[in-house]
């Protein structure tokens, strides 16, 4: 099964200095800069813990 079917692409415009600290990170941690926004993400979504369905109700 091809797991790129469940994924969307985002573009994001970051400050300069931000994308250097990501890229000397991802270097010294062995991790591609990917893989540190996927689990910076997976770390706020668990942190906020609001469901699609609040979302909605909010707008």
């Amino acid at each position: 099964m091809n797991q790129k079917k469940n994924l969307s692409r985002i573009t994001l415009d970051i400050p300069s200095e931000d994308h250097k600290r990501l890229k000397a990170i991802a270097a010294i941690t062995g991790k591609s800069m990917r893989e540190l926004m996927l689990e910076a993400l997976k770390e706020y979504f668990k942190d906020t813990k609001t469901t699609l369905s609040e979302i909605k109700e909010s707008l």
